[in-house]
């Protein structure tokens, strides 16, 4: 069971979305799937249709709790993500760029001389 934690723990420091995701999508299925039985169970109960349906509770509220918590461990998995990438953007090193090589002013005789023969050389 700890390594189970870990592991879970680990996850949610790298990619938050890899465990929320699939939790949102499952709660948002089942009501989805909650959804569709309550409507279906409505028109086996009721042998007209007419305007009166409009006004009866057909969705239970069950369905509706399952829809919401999906998309808000959905939402949370989202800010989750965004913050992971944006504390990893800020803690990224700075690599110095070797695209432009940039000579520095030499400081003693003999850098000044080695400067010179490597620009030389490059000529």
């Amino acid at each position: 069971m700890d390594f189970m934690i870990l592991v879970l723990r680990m996850a949610m420091l790298f990619q938050p979305l890899k465990v929320f995701f699939p939790l949102a999508f499952s709660f948002g299925l089942l009501g989805g799937v909650k959804v569709i039985f309550d409507i279906v169970g409505l028109f086996q109960r009721t042998s007209t249709f007419n305007s009166s349906l409009l006004f009866q509770p057909v969705i239970s509220t069950s369905a509706i709790l399952m829809l919401l918590v999906g998309l808000q461990l959905l939402l949370i998995g989202m800010v989750a993500d965004g913050v992971v990438r944006r504390i990893a953007q800020h803690n990224r090193p700075l690599a110095p760029s070797h695209a432009v090589w940039v000579p520095e002013l030499p400081s003693t005789p003999q850098a000044k001389k080695q400067d010179e023969m490597i620009s030389s050389a490059k000529k």
